[in-house]
This record gives structure tokens, sequence and C-alpha cells, in this order.
């Protein structure tokens, strides 16, 4: 079966279906200058390289120079599941949808829809959570009904209900931030509450 590459917005997409553009594809791999790649069973792409696809399987980088840090360490980067995804290149927007779980680090993120925004050079800016969202950072638990996540900075915040679980106690809030690249966390108009380890997420 032949290959299929085109260049579209700044986008390579390469597909193992021999067919044209704005049309539906199986086996889509799309892949930007600076690393983002984004894999789908099937999708349907127009020639300004916007659509959809099914069965997401996503890295996106956070930091658009892909070179280490100051410590040698490599950015951290975002990886996706989702069982569809839309994406509009002009607005550089991506929304996965359906059983989402994103990963950066040691912090594994579960939601129904996450939306990212991609910035100027093609990395992540921010992505926004909803539905039933649970996170688990090594020990700690948290679910909430939204969060938005600051890439750049490392920042989690979690609203609508926010819990945290950890070492024996849980602590509620307006309003709870968490920081992905460290132990760092805040919690506004905080209520804490000794309890046994472990969170009932939502069915």
């Amino acid at each position: 079966m032949m290959v299929l590459f085109a260049v579209l917005a700044g986008c390579v997409i390469e597909s193992h279906s021999a067919v044209a553009t704005d049309a539906s594809l199986q086996g889509v791999v799309l892949e930007d200058a600076v690393g983002n790649r984004l894999e789908a069973s099937e999708a349907t792409i127009d020639q300004a390289g916007n659509g959809w696809g099914r069965d997401v399987h996503a890295h996106l980088t956070v930091d658009g120079d892909s070179a280490p840090d100051e410590e040698g360490a490599p950015e951290p980067e975002l990886t996706i599941d989702a069982e569809r995804s839309d994406w509009n290149l002009k607005d550089k927007v991506v929304l996965f949808e359906g059983n989402v779980r994103a990963s950066r680090g040691i912090v594994n993120l579960e939601c129904q829809t996450l939306r990212v925004t991609l910035g100027a050079s093609g990395e992540i800016e921010s992505a926004i959570a909803g539905g039933q969202v649970f996170v688990q950072q090594g020990e700690r638990q948290a679910s909430s009904d939204d969060a938005l996540l600051n890439a750049i900075s490392g920042e989690l915040v979690l609203t609508g209900n926010p819990v945290v679980r950890e070492d024996g106690r849980s602590m509620r809030g307006e309003r709870i931030t968490l920081w992905l690249d460290d132990d760092r966390m805040t919690c506004d108009h905080c209520t804490v509450v000794l309890d046994k380890p472990g969170i009932q997420r939502n069915e």
C-alpha cells in the first residue's frame, strides 16, 4: 500500500492510505517542525490541514526549543490518548474527547475533554480539562470538575469541587493548584479532613 506524504500548514501528514487530502484516511500521522506528533487510526483532513481523528495518541512539546534544560534533562512532554480529536491549525487548537488520558512526568490526568492551545511555534501554551477530572501525582490523588494547565509553568489549577487526598488526609477548597514538576500545592479557602488515603473516582 502506498504511503502518502503531504505538507499542509506547516505539518507533515503521513498516511498508509493512497488517497488525496480533503478525504478520509487510514493510519494517519501528523507531525510538525517542533516535534508535535499525533497518530490516529482514521481521520478526515481538509486541504488546510484541519480535521478530526479517531483512536488518537499524541506527543506534544511544552517548549518549542526541544533542547535540554540547564540541568541537562529533556523538556517535559505531554502525551495524550483519546477516543477522538478535532484540530484547527489556523486557531492552533486541538480538542481531545472521550476517556482522555494525559501524562507528563509522574503526573497522570484523566478527563472527558481536553482542549489544548498551541503557541506560535507549536509548543503547548495551555490545556483545559473538563468532565470528571482525576489526577494522580505520585502518592497524591486529586479530583475536580474542571482543570486548567499552564504547560510552561507546570501549574495545574483545579476548580469545581476540587479535592486532594494524600497521607491520610483530604483537602477541599474553592481552588487547588498543583505544580506538576515538584511537590508544591496551594489551596484557597481550604478545609482539611483526616481520613483514609485513596480517592473515589466518579464512574
